[in-house]
């Protein structure tokens, strides 16, 4: 049975940033007085796309419309603000507003972001599998 991973990206990538590095970030910027009035904005250290993700998986990919995802909210019993506002959302990813990068968690961890590959790596070593 092949894995699907579906997404409303299209072709376009998002910097998707670990947890684990925002709050390493958040636990810096809170406990050390050189932050205090600077800005941060924290991303991955690349946009990756969904394709991308999927060929990591060895999984395929479907590719649906921001419309689709509206709809299946909606059928599921989501409001309608807010599968609108998912609507909206995926849009802009599709559209490309996702994909930039900045150096923020480097700057403040003093290390890179963790990779997209590195957490699907983790992920499979700590998941158990069925037997």
């Amino acid at each position: 049975m092949a894995v699907l991973l579906i997404g409303a990206t299209g072709n376009a990538g998002i910097s998707l940033v670990d947890t684990r590095d925002v709050g390493d970030v958040c636990a810096e910027l809170l406990t050390e007085d050189r932050w205090t009035g600077q800005t941060v904005v924290l991303t991955g250290g690349r946009a990756v796309t969904y394709r991308e993700i999927a060929g990591l998986l060895g999984a395929e990919t479907v590719d649906i419309t921001p419309a689709d995802v509206r709809a299946s909210l909606l059928e599921r019993g989501t409001a309608l603000w807010e599968a609108e506002h998912f609507q909206e959302m995926y849009q802009l990813f599709r559209d490309g507003q996702s994909e930039f990068v900045t150096p923020d968690v480097e700057r403040v961890l003093g290390r890179a972001p963790r990779t997209v590959e590195d957490y699907l790596q983790e992920l499979a070593v700590s998941t158990p599998t069925a037997a």
